[in-house]
C-alpha cells in the first residue's frame, strides 16, 4: 500500500469512530492497552534471551521447561488482562473482537509445546498479533507509530 493509501484508509477508520460516537471508548480501550503493552516487550525479551554470567545476550535455547513455563504464565496473565480491554473495545467496534482470538490460540499453541507461537514471524504467533493489534489501535486513532509510549 502506498503512504497515500495508507493514510486515506486510516482517515477512514478515524472518521468512522466520529461517526458512530465510538471515539471515546476506543481511546480509553487504547489507553488501557498501553501499559500492558509496555510489559510485553521485555517479556518476549526474556522469551528470546537466557542471560549467563558470561553473556548478558545468549540466546534463550528453550532447554528449559521451568524458564519457559515461568514465562508462559507471565504471558497468560497479561493476555487475561488484555481480555478485559477487548472486550471493551470489541463492543465499539466489532473489528476489534479479531485480535484476542489469534492471541489466544497463539498462546494455546505455545503451551502444546511449539516456542514459534510465541514470537516467530513464521506463524500468528501471539507477539506478531499483539503488533497487529497495536498497529489496528493507531491507525484508528489516526496516532502516528513510536508516538504513543
Amino acid at each position: 500500500m502506498t503512504d497515500l493509501g495508507r493514510q486515506h484508509g486510516e482517515q477512514m477508520l478515524s472518521d468512522d469512530l466520529d461517526a458512530h460516537g465510538t471515539r471515546q471508548k476506543v481511546e480509553e480501550g487504547h489507553r488501557c492497552f498501553l501499559p500492558l503493552n509496555q510489559r510485553l516487550g521485555p517479556l518476549m525479551t526474556r522469551w528470546q534471551l537466557r542471560p549467563t554470567d558470561d553473556d548478558p545476550l545468549v540466546f534463550n535455547d528453550h532447554l528449559d521447561p521451568l524458564y519457559d513455563r515461568a514465562i508462559l504464565h507471565e504471558l497468560d496473565r497479561l493476555v487475561a488482562e488484555l481480555r478485559d480491554v477487548m472486550t471493551v473495545l470489541a463492543a465499539e467496534v466489532p473489528r476489534f473482537g479479531v485480535h484476542q482470538p489469534r492471541i489466544d490460540t497463539a498462546l494455546a499453541r505455545a503451551w502444546d509445546g511449539d516456542h514459534r507461537w510465541v514470537d516467530s514471524p513464521e506463524v500468528a504467533a501471539a507477539n506478531l498479533v499483539w503488533i497487529q493489534l497495536h498497529e489496528d489501535l493507531l491507525a484508528t486513532l489516526g496516532i502516528p507509530r513510536g508516538a504513543d509510549f
